[in-house]
């Protein structure tokens, strides 16, 4: 099926492995502004956290229907948790990266922490859905005058994805109702490139730091550092006339996201009490790691280079 070119919104979803936000911008606006693009802002429940994504956490019901996602998904599950009315409801978060793994398929299992299954297809598009939805009527809330056909749709992948993730990926898209012509999935890094292209601070100095250059003149080489929650992806990139971009390098990486800060923290933690006893918390406990995360979320985005070997307090959930 082609592509269809006439749209008059793009709308880009950004799943992430810890955090999730989409963003839209009318063709209007993009012709005025490339820069103006509408985002939405969620806070969380607790821990004070403000954000333009929320967390990548999503919660269905004992029978296997979708709930809630994000920070209400999390604090859905905490007041379950707080009932013990939890026990029979599928709560997964952070489960981006377990379509990193090898041997992907369609009949892929994502567990929750106490080991219940679904169907990862399932839950995937699960979350798309909720987030289309969520987006459709925010267009509609701004009183966009477009329908669903004059969108198109752009989700972003980890460029050192398998082919066969990329495809799950697109499936579970297409099972929201989203049309192979209306949609693109994007490599994280061309989608940054775009960005950058746009942005007036981005420049470039020669190698005496003489002259200026411009960074994405037509045969310019650079290279994408994507450092993201779960993956880095690496890549180098040629600026083409026309706007357009070519990979010149495939691209490399690995899973030395910014979970790996929170590994660190954890295992300071398990230090501290011992294996054993963290692990039982962790599995058992799932609010009071929430919140541990949320709070560690607020520290680590107020860190500044500065501040690197002062001293920082952090304060460990009740249970803990």
């Amino acid at each position: 099926m082609e592509l269809k070119d006439n749209f008059l919104l793009v709308a880009a979803i950004d799943f992430g492995t810890t955090y999730t936000g989409y963003a839209y911008s009318t063709l209007k606006e993009f012709q005025t502004d490339p820069l103006k693009i509408n985002m939405m802002t969620w806070n969380a429940g607790s821990g004070g956290l403000v954000s333009q994504k929320t967390s990548t956490c999503v919660l269905f019901k004992p029978d296997g229907t979708f709930h809630s996602f994000g920070y209400k998904a999390e604090d859905y599950y905490t007041e379950l948790y707080m009932d013990d009315k939890h026990k029979d409801w599928f709560f997964f978060r952070r489960f981006k990266m377990e379509l990193y793994k090898d041997h992907i398929n369609k009949n892929f299992m994502l567990r929750t922490s106490d080991g219940k299954g679904m169907s990862a297809i399932t839950v995937i598009s699960a979350v798309i859905g909720y987030l289309k939805g969520h987006l459709i009527e925010a267009i509609h809330t701004q009183a966009v005058d477009v329908s669903e056909t004059d969108i198109r749709w752009v989700v972003t992948v980890p460029a050192i994805w398998s082919d066969a993730a990329k495809q799950m990926m697109r499936e579970a898209v297409e099972r929201t109702g989203i049309v192979s012509n209306q949609l693109i999935l994007a490599l994280e890094p061309e989608a940054a490139s775009m960005l950058c292209k746009n942005l007036p601070a981005v420049e470039l100095f020669s190698a005496d730091y003489t002259d200026k250059v411009d960074t994405f003149r037509s045969g310019a080489k650079y290279m994408v550092f994507d450092a993201g929650g779960g993956t880095i992806d690496i890549t180098i990139h040629e600026a083409l006339k026309g706007g357009f971009l070519k990979e010149i390098h495939a691209a490399n990486g690995g899973d030395w996201g910014g979970t790996k800060v929170d590994e660190a923290l954890e295992e300071f933690l398990e230090s501290i009490v011992g294996k054993a006893a963290f692990h039982h918390f962790k599995a058992n406990d799932i609010p009071s790691v929430i919140d541990l995360h949320r709070n560690f979320e607020v520290k680590k985005k107020t860190f500044k280079s500065k501040d690197a070997g002062k001293q920082t307090t952090l304060t460990s959930p009740v249970r803990f």
